[in-house]
């Protein structure tokens, strides 16, 4: 993880208490327990944190979903660019 979410782990822990109560997390899972339902090529994202904009004492959890690990495979350089095309806009539009 990012040095933010070993600054505050209770902020990380709590989070990830939320996400497997609703469903939208699994685990946790060892290594060789992901590499027995994924495969080999999988990568994780380290978890951080920022102060949320309006209120300091708030968090907002980020994910580094370029971090590559040590076979510089990241979860972003797994994503087929041609399959999940991305455009940016603006306000304006």
């Amino acid at each position: 993880n990012m040095p933010s979410a070993n600054e505050h782990p209770d902020v990380i822990d709590t989070y990830i208490a939320e996400e497997l109560a609703a469903d939208r997390v699994s685990g946790p899972f060892s290594q060789f327990e992901v590499e027995n339902i994924l495969g080999e090529t999988f990568a994780s994202c380290p978890l951080g944190l920022v102060p949320k904009a309006r209120d300091a004492l708030q968090w907002r959890i980020v994910r580094n979903l370029s971090k590559k690990n040590q076979g510089g495979v990241s979860v972003n350089s797994l994503l087929d660019s041609d399959l999940l095309p991305t455009a940016w806009g603006s306000a304006m539009e």
